[in-house]
C-alpha cells in the first residue's frame, strides 16, 4: 500500500512532464524565413504528364521533357519547347478530354490577345519567371498565342510564325 507522499510523488512527475512540454517552446531555426515557403519547387517535368501518351504519339513528341514550377498551395505551371506542326497540335489539343462534371472547358484552341499573356505575366513570381524565361520573354512579333482549357487545366501555345516551334505553358488552374 502507497502513503500519501508516495502518491504526491507519482502524481506530481506526470504533472510536472505535461506542464513542461507546453512550457518550452522551441527556437525559431536560424535563418529561418517565412516567406521562402511560398516560393514554387521546380524540378523535370514530361509531358507525357500532361497529354495522353497515344495523342503524343500521333504528334511524335512522347519524348518530350520540360520544366514544372510547383507551389505550396498544390498549383504549378509546367514549361516545354518542341517543334510540331502546327495545326495538328491546336487540333489536337483542343480534342484532348476533360471531365463532364468541369465548369469550365473549350472543345478549340482559340487565338488571345499577347496583351493578356503579358499581363498574365505581370502576376507571377520573379522565380517562375526566371525558369521560365524563354516563353515568358518570347517576341511578340514572332509568335501567335493560342489558349485552350480543359478542365482544371489550361493550355497556352505560343506557335512561332516562322518555324515549327512551340512554347507549350500547361498551367494546373484547380
Amino acid at each position: 500500500m502507497l502513503t500519501i507522499s508516495q502518491m504526491k510523488i507519482q502524481l506530481l512527475f506526470p504533472c510536472l512532464l505535461i506542464v513542461s512540454a507546453f512550457a518550452c517552446k522551441k527556437p525559431a531555426p536560424t535563418g529561418y524565413d517565412p516567406a521562402q515557403y511560398n516560393e514554387p519547387i521546380i524540378f523535370l517535368t514530361s509531358l507525357r504528364d500532361s497529354i495522353p501518351t497515344q495523342k503524343l504519339i500521333k504528334l511524335n513528341l512522347e519524348k518530350i521533357e520540360g520544366i514544372k514550377v510547383k507551389y505550396p498551395s498544390g498549383l504549378y505551371s509546367s514549361y516545354f519547347e518542341y517543334e510540331s506542326d502546327h495545326r495538328e497540335l491546336i487540333r489536337t489539343i483542343g480534342s484532348l478530354p476533360f471531365p463532364m462534371t468541369a465548369q469550365l472547358a473549350d472543345t478549340t484552341c482559340h487565338v488571345i490577345p499577347y496583351a493578356y499573356l503579358t499581363m498574365a505575366g505581370k502576376n507571377l513570381p520573379e522565380t517562375e519567371l526566371a525558369s521560365a524565361a524563354t516563353f515568358w520573354s518570347a517576341n511578340p512579333g514572332e509568335y501567335t498565342p493560342y489558349e485552350c482549357i480543359k478542365g482544371e487545366f489550361k493550355h497556352t501555345l505560343l506557335i512561332s510564325n516562322n518555324s515549327r516551334k512551340v512554347l507549350h505553358r500547361v498551367q494546373f488552374i484547380g
